[in-house]
Parts: structure tokens; C-alpha cells; sequence
């Protein structure tokens, strides 16, 4: 009698066990909470990663400014651009988010190009350059909104960002000839 005992109980410690490794195989879904993955479209991945790349750009133009330029009010432009452009290149990279786009962190290698020349340029030639650069990449950033925008209902998060960076290069002391 003892054995039959000894056997029930291996069998039910043998029925616990696979129990639980049944309910441990199963992920418990009720906890996991993602938000909304959006589609994102060719048109819109290569916005958010233009963007992001332009607004990058201007901001290392800015920042070589800052450590090159005599002028005060180059300067000062300077650093105003390279917070302002921060801020668009950061809104890009939550806006890519949902959308599962990877943006940039870093130059191209033709931008990489562009700021060692604006770099190697003497104190007289810097400043218009650097000016003539940052103008050049403004309207980068406001043809690829303007294209990016043409015809199309953009959700709302695209939408702001649009508007950000207008209003950001709109507000540039160097954008006006």
C-alpha cells in the first residue's frame, strides 16, 4: 500500500511540474503594452532621415562657427542655430519612432567633407562660407518639406514637425540674404 502511495504522489508532483512549464512557455501578453506601430511609407522614412541629416549638418556647421569666427554676431547666430537645429534633429528622431525608421547619427561622408574645407578656411574667407553653407542647407530643409508635403494628408506628428522646422529656419538670422 505504501508504494501505491509513493507512486500517486510522483505522479502528481510529475502533473504539477509539467503545468508549470507549460504556463512558463506561454508569455504573459497582458502586460506588454507597445504603441501604435505605424507604416511608414518611402516618402516619409526618407523625409525623417533627411531631415534629421540636414538639421545635423547645420548644427556641426554651427558648432565649428563657434569655435572659428571673430565675428560676435556670427557667432551668437552660431549658437542659436546649433540649439534651434538640435531641437529639429531631435523632434525627427521621436517623430521616427513610431514609425520604426532609423535616423542618423552621424554626416554623410560629403558633409563630413564640407565642414574639414569650412574648418581648414582662414578667419577672412570663414565667415561667408559658413553663411553661404548654413543658407544652402535652409533651403535643403524647406524644398524637401515643401516636397515632402505636396498633395498628401500628413498625420499630425509629421505635420508639426514640417511646421517646426519652417518656423525654425524661418527664424534663422542667417536664412534672410
Amino acid at each position: 500500500m505504501k508504494q501505491w502511495y509513493i507512486i500517486l504522489l510522483g505522479l502528481f508532483i510529475a502533473a504539477c511540474t509539467q503545468h508549470q512549464n507549460e504556463n512558463a512557455a506561454k508569455p504573459d501578453v497582458s502586460r506588454i503594452q507597445e504603441g501604435p506601430i505605424l507604416q511608414a511609407d518611402d516618402a516619409t522614412k526618407q523625409f525623417l532621415i533627411d531631415i534629421t541629416n540636414a538639421s545635423w549638418y547645420s548644427a556641426k556647421l554651427a558648432y565649428v562657427a563657434t569655435l572659428m569666427s571673430h565675428d560676435q554676431n556670427i557667432i551668437k547666430s552660431a549658437q542659436a542655430i546649433r540649439k534651434d537645429y538640435t531641437r529639429i534633429k531631435d523632434k525627427a528622431k521621436i517623430v521616427s519612432i513610431p514609425y520604426h525608421v532609423e535616423v542618423p547619427y552621424f554626416l554623410t561622408t560629403e558633409q563630413n567633407d564640407s565642414v574639414n574645407m569650412l574648418q581648414n578656411l582662414d578667419s577672412l574667407s570663414f565667415d561667408k562660407k559658413f553663411i553661404s553653407m548654413i543658407r544652402n542647407n535652409n533651403d535643403n530643409i524647406i524644398m524637401r518639406c515643401d516636397n515632402f508635403q505636396k498633395g498628401i494628408k500628413r498625420s499630425d506628428d509629421l505635420q508639426q514637425l514640417i511646421d517646426f522646422c519652417r518656423s525654425t529656419v524661418a527664424a534663422n538670422p542667417l536664412s534672410k540674404p
